[in-house]
């Protein structure tokens, strides 16, 4: 009854939006649907969850064909970030074995972020992109049940920027973050602002970030689990008995594909950017040293042996790109740390 009355109001929507949208008082009304969506998409039910979840990508989709909705926005944001606080920050904190949602609800939520940063993209505010970049970092690393990773193991491809030999190692969730950072990065350097992009520093924080997934996936919730890898089927568990038999078992897809796929992007971007001020006065070039520290550190002790090459590459890259910037006399404060971690970096690699 929950999933088809709130399916039926959205159709509504839908179907009679522009006498609707003509109400003095639709801003209230808008808001408390954004309300009942934010509470079910919260829902411990997976159905309802991910019907809910549905229902927001079609009053996304409403809003697409309206120019006048700039304030309709606002409340679907707020609604995109209740629902990620609930599903991947409060729940896992209480009892993450419970409430540990699917991989196809976590895809159809990134998938909502797109159309509304795209909207708000000029009033979103540094608070704002933080959020979305936690919430995106903790949807990797959420687990399924060990029984239902074949229906995921079959990457996203699909078209779309992620479309590449790697993306065929991705899973649907995973693809689908990819070709959400995508398109964000489309969105952090907005033409219109020229190339004082604030967000860039961040966005490149979290390319980062995701990067490191390779060599170290962070646990959900504090839960245990097996790391499985999208091409090898994970092993049987252990026979036991009783009420550990009966335990659902949970595991966690390998990043490696992805997150060497993220630290590719970065290279690039970096070789765009290098001369901009926000990524010199932010150390963009000592973030990505750093990062490329750890898996040439560990080479072949890497989970994918194909890690440290990228890393390598993307060393190489960059610091074509950035050693003209950094031996710039105007610059130099900004890159004396990056130096001595240069040097950290080759002696471990060497």
């Amino acid at each position: 009854t929950v999933v088809l009355s709130l399916s039926g109001i959205c159709k509504i929507f839908s179907t009679f939006k522009d006498p609707l949208f003509g109400m003095p008082d639709v801003e209230k009304v808008w808001g408390v649907l954004a309300t009942h969506l934010t509470t079910m998409g919260s829902c411990r039910n997976a159905e309802i969850a991910l019907n809910a979840t549905k229902s927001f990508q079609e009053l996304v989709d409403v809003l697409g064909t309206k120019s006048d909705s700039s304030g309709l926005w606002a409340p679907l944001w707020v609604a995109w970030v209740n629902i990620g606080k609930e599903l991947l920050v409060n729940g896992p904190q209480h009892q993450p074995a419970v409430t540990v949602p699917s991989q196809q609800l976590l895809t159809t939520y990134v998938k909502l972020f797109v159309p509304v940063f795209s909207s708000l993209r000029r009033s979103f505010k540094l608070q704002d992109f933080d959020t979305f970049c936690s919430y995106l970092q903790t949807v990797l690393t959420v687990p399924m049940p060990s029984d239902s990773t074949s229906i995921f193991l079959l990457g996203g491809g699909g078209g779309g920027p992620s479309s590449t030999t790697d993306s065929n190692n991705m899973s649907q969730l995973q693809s689908t973050c990819l070709n959400t950072l995508h398109s964000v990065m489309k969105g952090v350097m907005d033409p219109s602002q020229g190339t004082d992009w604030p967000l860039l520093p961040h966005y490149f924080s979290l390319l980062l970030r995701l990067s490191t997934f390779a060599c170290d996936l962070p646990a959900f919730g504090g839960m245990h689990t097996r790391l499985v890898d999208l091409n090898t089927p994970a092993p049987p568990r252990s026979s036991s008995s009783g009420a550990a038999a009966a335990a659902v078992e949970y595991v966690q897809l390998s990043c490696t594909a992805f997150s060497e796929r993220c630290l590719r992007i970065a290279g690039d971007l970096y070789t765009k950017t290098a001369a901009n001020p926000r990524v010199v006065r932010e150390k963009v070039l000592l973030a990505i040293v750093a990062a490329c520290r750890v898996p040439l550190a560990l080479k072949y002790g890497c989970k994918c042996k194909s890690t440290w090459k990228v890393a390598l590459s993307v060393l190489m890259k960059v610091l074509i790109a950035g050693l003209p910037v950094a031996t710039s006399s105007q610059n130099e404060e900004h890159f004396r740390d990056m130096w001595l971690e240069l040097d950290a970096t080759l002696e471990e690699f060497l």
